[in-house]
């Protein structure tokens, strides 16, 4: 199996179209056709159903198409890695959930960048909050997840955080019982925390019912919530960490909820092998982003 018949696999999945994909590639119709049949005969299974409209997956395209993406970033990580050994440059991926990878993690990057001129930095956002460093697609991970239990990975806490309610300065109060949080307009982020399921927890051990929580709206992002909740009477929850290094001085403060507390810890994840090469960088990293999130 070559592993550019498994690229265009990929992408001709993605777009669900052969001839797009052709297109985009310069190559023949007939000839990028021909690549997917080698493909397929060298998997022993059919991997596309082809019509007028182009093409669906069938049930061993999606097992295939699932694994796809790790095998060509791994390949590609595997390319830069040898390129990088035999030259001055470092590549570096560095993946983390979207707040951290849109705020903390540039802003550190860009403080120690003089000190590594040839490190070749790419910075992923992961939702998932992410599996890519089990799958060796990203070199370093920074999330609220601990991968210590997994082979080979070393995760060590950056920060002992926890989860805080936050709204704009105009806010009225500055503490709220249980049963003024439960009528308050509140933004909900769905994210790989999985808060809403601590918070419901939390409440039902509080005998209330989640459900009767006055939900403004649910989003995927703490940016939305936080520009949500500006200039409103309305509260959501973020990691203190990002509060206080990114929010703080934005006119937002904290909200404290009676008996509602939520302990976090952010992580920094890497493989034991990059430490050996990358110890001074990675040493750096940590000890700034802890300068940002204690500042």
């Amino acid at each position: 199996m070559h592993i550019e018949n498994l690229r265009f696999f990929y992408e001709v999945a993605k777009a669900k179209s052969i001839s797009t994909v052709a297109k985009s590639s310069h190559i023949s119709q007939s000839a990028l056709s021909q690549q997917l049949l080698k493909l397929e005969d060298s998997l022993n299974a059919k991997l596309f159903i082809r019509s007028n409209k182009g093409v669906t997956l069938t049930t061993e395209g999606e097992i295939v198409y699932k694994h796809c993406k790790v095998i060509l970033n791994t390949y590609e990580k595997m390319l830069y890695e040898v390129e990088s050994s035999n030259s001055q440059e470092s590549h570096i991926n560095i993946d983390g959930i979207n707040i951290l990878t849109s705020t903390l993690i540039p802003s550190a990057i860009s403080k120690i960048k003089r000190s590594f001129p040839n490190h070749i930095i790419k910075i992923t956002s992961s939702e998932d909050n992410s599996n890519n460093i089990i799958h060796n697609i990203s070199d370093i991970n920074i999330s609220y997840n601990n991968y210590n239990n997994i082979n080979s990975i070393v995760s060590k806490e950056i920060y002992s955080d926890r989860i805080v309610f936050v709204a704009d300065s105009t806010f009225k109060s500055d503490n709220l019982t249980i049963n003024k949080f439960m009528n308050t307009p509140f933004i909900m982020v769905n994210d790989n925390l999985k808060f809403r399921d601590m918070l419901a927890s939390k409440l039902e051990n509080l005998d209330y019912d989640i459900q009767l929580l006055n939900i403004l709206f649910s989003t995927d992002s703490y940016q939305s919530a936080i520009i949500g909740i500006k200039n409103i009477q309305a509260i959501s929850a973020i990691p203190y960490g990002i509060y206080n290094s990114v929010y703080k001085d934005l006119g937002y403060k904290i909200i404290d909820i009676e008996g509602l507390e939520f302990p976090l810890s952010m992580y920094i994840n890497f493989e034991e092998q990059l430490y050996k090469r990358e110890k001074l960088f990675i040493n750096k990293l940590i000890s700034t982003i802890k300068g940002f999130l204690k500042s």
